[in-house]
């Protein structure tokens, strides 16, 4: 499968920026060249003729007024700065008589004229005659700023909008997040997070709802093991009161005898196994409160597998063929794995494993026991048929339960697998990797 690129929030915005940008100056250009003409002849032609006329009359009821003649100088000079011309031009007969532009004095004919555009540049009755007349208040200019400043303006709205769009689905995003984050923070584990694209966000996302996965798992365990421990308790209060009872009785009976001088021997030892039953499931409960505490636990056994666990299989073995077991170990085969574990929990462990054979396997059966190896993880695997005392008494299984907890407790896990006349039980341990 081809594996997506991961993009980030930097790569995507730096894109938008440079898309908005690309964009923004191609409007401007094409506003400010391509669509220079059309503004000029739509918009700023007709407004720039209006004020030249308007000028260009103001112009004509001066000279009219005040009898100017088209080679007074001075007095041209004076309206165009009081009027704001930048540029005041009097021609005759194709030969310059006034520039404003030129501050010194010109003689008549010293400059010539050509190709007079009469459309800009009308006759204008003076007192010595008529002269052509040009006025100019640089109108191309502001045209040419005026255009700029448009173009400009739409172009940065373009890239804007077009780096804006992205951003709009960023906000969106995140505002979604923030109500599920809310939803999640008053309680409520069962949404799922929304996870799009492949950055920073998804991975925010993919890491919340991770979170929310967790402290679902978390709290079920929780109720869980809290429903567990009722009933273990409810379980333990009834398997102990049945001891207790036998005692009592069998206390009881030793009280009367002992009045009659006659106290036999098989009412003490009744009332001996009962005690050993009632300190059984004491040391049971404990091994259980201990086994579900949260404390983290040290982990001071590292090595190849023969080397942690060897000592505690050899021991369960010997253990017991000394009372009477069968125990087939010859499928364990030791290999160059390494685990770590921690010594007192498996020492619980194993000690919990033989008190559930000694109380529910057939004794007569054989017991097998091997390793198994994944590509992760080493088991420790038992089977054994279950004794005919099994399938009459169901026990509160408070070993199997410690067997869970502490292999949990190591990062391991414990699974085990009940038919109708055997059972089977897998330790798994996951291999470390220095």
């Amino acid at each position: 499968m081809k594996q997506t690129k991961k993009r980030g929030l930097t790569w995507k915005l730096s894109k938008r920026l440079l898309s908005g940008l690309a964009a923004g100056v191609f409007i401007m250009l094409l506003l400010y060249i391509g669509g220079a003409a059309v503004l000029k002849e739509s918009i700023f032609e007709p407004i720039f003729i209006s004020l030249y006329e308007k000028e260009l009359h103001d112009f004509k009821d001066y000279v009219e007024k005040n009898h100017i003649a088209a080679t007074d100088t001075e007095a041209l000079k004076s309206w165009a700065e009081d009027n704001s011309i930048k540029r005041l031009i009097v021609e005759r007969d194709d030969a310059l008589l006034v520039d404003t532009a030129y501050w010194g004095v010109l003689n008549f004919g010293a400059v010539e004229v050509y190709d007079t555009d009469t459309s800009f540049h009308p006759l204008v009755e003076f007192a010595d005659g008529e002269a052509f007349v040009s006025m100019s208040q640089e109108y191309e200019f502001i045209y040419n700023v005026a255009a700029l400043a448009v173009s400009i303006s739409l172009g940065v709205a373009v890239c804007l909008w077009i780096f804006a769009g992205g951003m709009r689905e960023n906000i969106r995003y995140i505002q979604k997040l923030e109500k599920e984050v809310e939803v999640i923070a008053s309680g409520d584990l069962d949404g799922n997070v929304t996870i799009e694209g492949n950055d920073e966000l998804s991975m925010l996302a993919t890491g919340l709802d991770k979170m929310r996965s967790t402290l679902k798992e978390n709290r079920q365990n929780e109720k869980d093991l809290k429903e567990s421990q009722n009933n273990l308790v409810r379980g333990l209060a009834h398997d102990l009161r049945t001891p207790l009872t036998g005692l009592i009785t069998f206390l009881e009976v030793i009280k009367k005898q002992n009045r009659k001088g006659e106290v036999r021997e098989d009412a003490i030892d009744g009332a001996i196994a009962k005690a050993f039953q009632v300190n059984s499931l004491a040391d049971e409960l404990f091994e259980f409160f201990l086994a579900s505490t949260k404390k983290e636990v040290e982990l001071d056994r590292v090595g190849y597998v023969d080397r942690v666990l060897s000592e505690q299989l050899s021991r369960m073995v010997s253990e017991m063929n000394y009372f009477g077991y069968i125990l087939n170990d010859k499928d364990i085969e030791w290999r160059d794995v390494t685990l770590k574990l921690n010594f007192d929990y498996m020492l619980r462990i194993i000690d919990n494993v033989m008190s559930n054979i000694y109380k529910y396997a057939d004794k007569e059966r054989e017991i097998k026991m091997s390793l198994i190896y994944e590509k992760e993880r080493v088991g420790v695997f038992f089977e054994n048929y279950i004794g005919d005392y099994e399938r009459e008494v169901k026990g509160n299984r408070i070993g199997l339960v410690n067997i869970r907890l502490f292999m949990g407790q190591m990062n391991g896990k414990a699974e085990h697998e009940e038919g109708e006349d055997t059972f089977k039980l897998w330790l798994w341990f996951p291999i470390y990797d220095e």
